[in-house]
């Protein structure tokens, strides 16, 4: 079956899909009352914006915070659609309005946005580096500091950041919304790779895709673990700074230290993964395949 060459990008919505090509959006959401509403706009081709989005590693983190923004927009629409919250505005965001010259939908998405990324610090970066310490400490101290210890509680903490995906994605899943959410999330991938195989786009023809996509974010956010072990095994903190360091002795300057650089290597860290996904996307090989299969695996909890 011969495939073709697409962009085309989606998420999940709240009953309903959402799918993006280099030009528009388009959003289609089940309606209480049986019917399916859509909705489309216009969107500025990443060619045609800022240089930046066409030097590889950078790319990739503006684009990962723009799709972020972009698909937590697109849910709160679709909650809209599906509740049909339509209405008067309230003498609050009237108030919000006259005030700050913004509107209430502005300041919740800025909400969204800051709780989605602290809760993912929090989960994935910070909870991670504290189970790693608390290993560290049972190590003798003759011991610590070595190059093979350090890769060691490197790999440890990736695969306690694994575990803790893992377990989220298990106990949204429970959710019955949000397992909804998922098998929507299925349908999108049918979707673009009946697209991507050129097949009509009928019913009949979407059934017979698999729920799994080359391009997934799920997939995505495995190559950030995997690269990240990589990355911190690298750019260790203390063996570039030197373990004689006067910091290292401090216990919690120590792990304020580590937290931070974590955070700063998380860039670079999204950029690199976001190339190989591209890179991978592009080949079907026995090779690729194995390269793929942690988020192909990954996937069937999330679809």
């Amino acid at each position: 079956m011969r495939k073709r060459s697409s962009k085309i990008g989606g998420q999940a919505v709240i009953e309903g899909v959402m799918m993006r090509g280099e030009r528009s959006i388009a959003t289609a959401v089940r309606l209480e009352e049986g019917g399916i509403a859509v909705e489309s706009r216009y969107i500025k081709p990443v060619k045609d914006k800022n240089i930046l989005y066409r030097i590889p590693v950078i790319r990739g983190v503006l684009s990962f915070f723009g799709s972020m923004v972009t698909g937590i927009k697109t849910l709160m629409r679709s909650g809209e659609v599906f509740g049909d919250e339509e209405g008067e505005p309230s003498k609050f965001e009237k108030w919000l309005a006259k005030t700050f010259k913004v509107d209430i939908y502005s300041v919740v998405m800025f909400i969204s946005v800051l709780l989605g990324v602290a809760l993912a610090v929090a989960l994935f970066v910070f909870l991670p580096l504290l189970c790693r310490n608390g290993v560290e400490a049972l190590i003798p101290e003759a011991s610590r500091g070595s190059v093979g210890v350090n890769i060691g509680l490197n790999f440890l903490e990736g695969v306690i950041r694994l575990v803790i995906f893992i377990l989220y994605i298990f106990l949204t899943s429970l959710m019955k919304d949000i397992r909804r959410t998922y098998m929507y999330h299925g349908a999108e991938h049918k979707t673009i790779s009946a697209y991507e195989n050129e097949l009509p786009l009928d019913v009949k023809s979407v059934q017979t895709m698999s729920t799994y996509h080359d391009r997934c974010g799920t997939t995505f956010m495995v190559l950030v673990m995997i690269i990240g072990v990589l990355v911190l095994s690298v750019c260790d903190l203390e063996l570039i700074c030197g373990l004689e360091a006067d910091w290292t002795s401090n216990g919690v300057v120590r792990f304020l230290a580590d937290f931070g650089w974590r955070l700063l290597l998380m860039l670079p860290i999204m950029g690199i993964s976001y190339e190989v996904l591209k890179f991978l996307a592009k080949f079907d090989n026995a090779l690729v395949r194995m390269l793929k299969f942690p988020g192909k695996l990954m996937q069937k909890l999330t679809t």
